[in-house]
């Protein structure tokens, strides 16, 4: 009886149970010591009841009506609610004619006797035991009542409660208002504004919070309670409503009205750029991000620098590059690290908001390969030591040693600079906002050169972390981007990092950086071909990525170049060989190796794998192109190497191998092939000695025709693919064998 009455809800049991004793229907038998019931009697007078609400709507509507009439206003404080918050509105309330003429504490201790809400430890505060009796307790107004009784809630505590207090309970105060916004019109001027101020500091408290979602509704509730001429009354508080709102749509990943709450801002005639600067801030890292336009984030950028009288040459020549980086050298030679560490801190606003338009150009000028990268990095290292540091100093720096890495090879200088960076996020906590972008930039694009990729990707799943902690969501996507790729280049199981993928793809997506979340599905659908989760192993298509190279039009370069990387890596361990040449040698044609994400681990990695496959290629085909983009990326490899890269001495080895191969030295290139396999075991990269075994056990059938050595090679290679999780390359290396075995 009590299950179908209840349905099962445990909180409903008790309540039934409770009725049923005080209605004497259930009681104790002290004779028998046990509980009787007349299961006909409990039957015929309980109601059978939908849900709980209407159980406890019930109960509540047969309390004394001094009691039930106040029991819908303290609902209206929330799941939770301090004594002093329900003694303001009782003492209102009772003026008003409106509930029980007791103190507020007999009132709180007579509703705890009725189980309708609890104390908690701290004896201040009270919660509603249930969900479901607070809405039993709203239940109770008619439902045309229901915003009237929250708006006046919100009215009672905003004319009671003292600053102090309101701040206390700016959440509870502000979703009353937010609840009771359709009477709005009853408001006066003055009340409108006192109201926005309050929605204004809750969307602040939940963005303190990174409740970003949640902080926009707020937000958009004191915007919606501005009064029509709110501009020329409080300025301050307009700007600051539609710029929080505007930061908060973004960083929750939404952006559907990001443009409305910025263009509201900059269409303000009278207000100077550093007070728009937030809304273009927000607006050009929209514009980038959501819509793809990278011109138009740039030429954004480049306005508001020269409103704020940071002004960059409007016609790029190579001279102002060149005396920049001079200038950059001799500054360099004074500042070591020491002078970095104490150097002043940047405390003219204007400067500070140049720096961080700064670090935006830098952005979307490296994916526009735009002539404009290196003179917004040189600029924003020039004001960091001009005008002092502030917390895009580190990234600045960060981004000073990627052009001496990149652009004038200078490894050495490059990691001191990179080391700069990371001491001054580490010794000045402040700087914690910029600790994700200085990662990203220091182990994507510097470091990798001198650190172990493990130790590198350790960094940026730190980046990643920070990021997301701070708010910094455009970094922390692009550090997990990172991550990832090279977890996948050091051979991390391929189960596991497909999974980490879906993860990280699905809140890219989630937070709308679709950049980042389109080029980390290139090479995830490589693993997913190599697992057997493609119908084709051979062709990229499938859950992650489907490849159409009509798309190329469409895309940017960075996401083309990343497309083509993906081909390669996905014919380089298929061992595609002359379908990965022709890839490479498409890239080569259509860009510039400036134009090739130049720093980034990948690029000398790809250098390396396409050298295999051109290698090879030529093997198989002796075109002279094949041998000539082979050399070129040889070089490249044995180069870094030459500068302490010790991250691709295995593929340095493999190179001399596939080269002595081609030149018909058998010896050379069985002792380097075995070299290769015994430096990719030492760094662990399980992927790389299968596939080294594999392209071994291939040249030793083919120039020696040596069936056991070839067989034990190709076994050794379908454990390590095994290990590493490549079930479609398993797949194929059994049917060598298998052929292997009937060949002989």
């Amino acid at each position: 009886v009590v299950h179908a009455k209840t349905l099962g809800n445990p909180f409903f049991v008790m309540e039934f149970l409770r009725s049923l004793q005080r209605s004497e229907i259930l009681s104790f038998d002290i004779m028998k010591l046990s509980w009787s019931w007349d299961t006909t009697q409990l039957q015929e007078e309980t109601e059978a009841t939908d849900n709980v609400i209407d159980y406890m709507k019930r109960q509540m509507a047969s309390l004394p009506k001094d009691l039930s009439d106040f029991l819908p206003y303290a609902a209206c404080l929330g799941s939770t609610f301090s004594s002093r918050q329900l003694d303001t509105v009782f003492t209102a309330c009772q003026a008003e004619g409106i509930g029980w003429n007791v103190p507020t504490s007999k009132w709180l201790e007579y509703c705890v006797s009725l189980g309708f809400i609890s104390s908690l430890e701290n004896d201040s505060s009270y919660r509603w035991v249930h969900d479901k009796v607070q809405e039993a307790a709203f239940s109770l107004l008619p439902p045309d009542e229901v915003e009237r009784v929250q708006f006046h809630v919100g009215e009672i505590l905003l004319e009671n409660l003292s600053p102090v207090q309101t701040r206390e309970n700016v959440l509870a105060v502000a979703n009353l208002f937010i609840k009771g916004l359709t009477k709005r019109s009853e408001m006066n001027e003055q009340k409108c504004l006192k109201v926005a101020k309050i929605c204004l500091e809750a969307g602040h408290t939940l963005m303190i919070s990174a409740a970003f979602s949640e902080a926009v509704t707020y937000l958009d509730a004191g915007i919606m309670f501005l009064p029509a001429n709110h501009w020329k009354i409080d300025r301050v508080l307009s700007l600051e409503l539609y710029s929080s709102a505007a930061e908060s749509e973004s960083l929750a990943g939404d952006g559907r009205r990001i443009e409305q709450y910025c263009y509201e801002v900059i269409n303000q005639k009278d207000a100077s750029m550093t007070e728009k600067f937030r809304a273009y801030d927000v607006l050009i890292t929209f514009t980038w991000g959501k819509k793809n336009d990278y011109q138009g984030a740039a030429d954004m950028a480049l306005h508001v620098l020269t409103e704020l009288g940071c002004k960059l040459p409007k016609r790029m020549q190579l001279f102002h590059v060149l005396s920049g980086i001079i200038k950059m050298k001799r500054t360099m030679k004074n500042f070591g690290p020491d002078a970095i560490l104490s150097h002043e801190e940047m405390t003219e606003y204007p400067k500070v908001q140049s720096m961080v338009m700064l670090d935006r150009l830098v952005t979307v000028a490296y994916q526009l390969k735009s002539p404009y990268l290196p003179l917004a990095i040189l600029k924003s290292f020039n004001w960091s030591i001009k005008y002092g540091v502030s917390e895009y100093s580190p990234s600045a720096f960060a981004l000073v040693a990627l052009v001496l890495m990149a652009q004038l090879k200078d490894f050495e200088l490059s990691r001191t600079w990179a080391n700069y960076a990371l001491n001054l996020i580490r010794t000045r906590k402040e700087y914690e906002v910029a600790r994700s972008r200085t990662l990203f930039v220091t182990h994507g694009f510097v470091l990798h050169a001198s650190l172990p990729y493990q130790k590198c990707a350790q960094r940026l799943l730190e980046g990643y972390r920070s990021g997301m902690s701070t708010g910094d969501t455009e970094n922390a996507c692009w550090n997990a981007y990172v991550y990832c790729d090279i977890s996948f280049y050091t051979g991390k199981n391929l189960r596991r990092l497909s999974a980490d993928w879906e993860v990280y793809t699905n809140q890219m997506f989630s937070l709308q950086k679709m950049q980042p979340c389109n080029q980390s599905k290139h090479l995830w659908q490589v693993a997913q071909n190599l697992m057997g989760l493609s119908d084709d192993p051979f062709v990229l298509k499938g859950k992650a990525y489907s490849f159409d190279e009509t798309e190329f039009e469409t895309m940017g370069i960075s996401t083309v170049v990343s497309v083509y990387n993906s081909l390669v890596y996905l014919a380089y361990f298929m061992c595609d060989d002359i379908n990965g040449a022709d890839w490479a040698l498409e890239l080569y044609t259509k860009y510039t190796e400036e134009e090739m994400d130049p720093g980034t681990f990948i690029n000398d990695s790809l250098r390396a794998h396409i050298a295999v496959l051109c290698y090879s290629a030529a093997r198989k085909s002796k075109k002279k192109q094949y041998v000539s983009l082979a050399r070129k990326c040889h070089k490249h490899v044995r180069t870094i190497g030459k500068k302490g890269n010790p991250n691709l001495t295995h593929m340095e080895k493999l190179l001399d191998a596939e080269f002595d191969a081609l030149k018909g030295r058998k010896s050379e290139a069985r002792r380097n092939y075995e070299a290769a396999i015994t430096l990719a075991a030492r760094k662990g990269i399980v992927s790389e000695q299968a596939i080294i075994n594999e392209r071994y056990g291939d040249f030793v059938f083919e120039s020696l025709i040596d069936y056991n050595d070839t067989s034990y090679r190709y076994r050794h290679a379908v454990e390590l693919y095994e290990e590493w999780g490549a079930a479609a390359k398993v797949q194929k290396l059994q049917k060598k064998l298998e052929n292997l075995t009937v060949q002989r």
